[in-house]
């Protein structure tokens, strides 16, 4: 191995997935020299993240890349569906007429990407695998391979946003191991599925399997199926298996009955996963990395884009005092706490839902009649709302009344 010089940048970040393009973009705003790199060579296909709401369209807006879907092949999503194990099924439409985008991560990592290289002071780098972090009083110092090369470059800050196997976390000694919770997710991008709707669909088989697809473009459908087995062997799942799996829906088999596979199968475990510390001296974590990842409603890109924009506000105050200690840097791990402790609320909540059959028919059953609960829910899928909405005293009564007027109807049959 040959070693390279040495390189300066005000901002280095480990990763070019959304949470770490969107960041580079945001600092170019504010004149920051920033390296962002990855282990990857792109395009690339990830396990999920087929699809983005309106509240992360909200924040593309920002980097000025909202537009930029207009000129590509993707669908509008309007609302996400429900069917439950009793074949009952319901449509939430976003408020307000709000859409997001069905869009596959090969296109939308290569649309950020390349959004990002746009800007002044950004230089990206792919196929570069880390290897060491030195955090040093003045500067974080990072070396790396690319083809055989030894590369060294310094920064000012370092922010993480390699994924929830963050190599830059379990370098720096700040990765907590996952708990394994026998729940498994398995993804594809499907040609010639059929009868495809403009909405995220979440159908709950039992409480063994649930299945989240939405419709790409045309005919091609992403399709995730989610495996509640603590017995679940991984080295079973090939592509067979997969379709066997989709058809065990007696609604879903005639729609995916002829279908091939445009993109790897690909799949991870849904362990419960941290880090010690969103935040350390010189250091920042965004994206999956941070933890916050969500395999009910679909909704991963909204979290990658806020806690990016957050990041890039932290930094900027860091650079303007001259201060990137872990106390000066707080301020962003709080104020991620304070936007998804609730959502993440709302997941368990949705955990339980799709893995108990009684209760997932109820709600579905009885969800259209409860016409400002439902638009709580959809609001809150479409990251139009924050998470504390679900729990506040109005949606309270609101479930209260629901509950009320079943079991009214149950008690004297009306």
């Amino acid at each position: 191995f040959r070693k390279s010089f040495m390189t300066d940048f005000d901002v280095i970040i480990t990763g070019s997935g959304p949470a770490g393009t969107t960041l580079a973009s945001y600092l170019s705003k504010m004149n920051l020299k920033t390296l962002i790199f990855d282990k990857s060579v792109f395009p690339r296909d990830k396990v999920c993240g087929e699809s983005i709401s309106p509240g992360a369209l909200n924040v593309l807006n920002e980097i000025g890349i909202k537009n930029e879907f207009e000129s590509i092949n993707v669908e509008k999503v309007l609302g996400v569906s429900f069917t439950t194990p009793d074949q009952s099924c319901a449509t939430l439409y976003y408020p307000d007429k709000n859409y997001g985008y069905a869009i596959s991560r090969r296109q939308l990592d290569k649309l950020l990407l390349d959004n990002a290289r746009k800007q002044n002071g950004i230089t990206s780098i792919e196929g570069f695998t880390l290897k060491n972090i030195n955090i040093e009083k003045d500067k974080v110092i990072i070396s790396g391979e690319k083809e055989r090369q030894i590369k060294t470059f310094t920064g000012k800050i370092l922010v993480g946003a390699d994924g929830r196997y963050s190599t830059t976390a379990k370098l720096l000694n700040l990765y907590k191991q996952g708990i394994e919770t026998g729940r498994h997710v398995y993804v594809a991008t499907l040609e010639n599925a059929r009868e495809l709707k403009n909405t995220l669909e979440l159908e709950i088989l039992n409480k063994k399997y649930q299945y989240i697809f939405s419709k790409q473009y045309g005919e091609l459908a992403s399709i995730g199926v989610v495996i509640n087995d603590p017995k679940f062997n991984k080295r079973d799942m090939n592509k067979e298996e997969f379709i066997k799996l989709i058809h065990k829906s007696d609604s879903l088999r005639p729609r995916f009955d002829n279908v091939k596979f445009e993109t790897q199968l690909k799949g991870i475990c849904l362990q419960n996963y941290s880090l010690k510390s969103l935040v350390d001296n010189r250091v920042i974590f965004i994206g999956d990395t941070t933890g916050y990842i969500d395999p009910i409603t679909g909704e991963g890109m909204y979290r990658a884009f806020k806690s990016a924009k957050y990041a890039s506000e932290t930094i900027f105050e860091a650079f303007a005092k001259d201060d990137f200690s872990k106390n000066s840097l707080m301020p962003y791990q709080q104020k991620l706490y304070n936007e998804f402790v609730s959502i993440y609320n709302f997941i368990k909540i949705a955990v339980l839902f799709t893995t108990n059959e009684s209760i997932s028919n109820f709600v579905i059953k009885n969800i259209s009649s409860a016409e400002k609960l439902g638009e709580k829910i959809a609001a809150l899928q479409g990251a139009l709302a924050p998470g504390k909405d679900l729990f506040s005293g109005d949606t309270s009564k609101l479930l209260f009344s629901l509950f009320r007027s079943q079991l009214s109807q149950y008690v004297f049959g009306r």
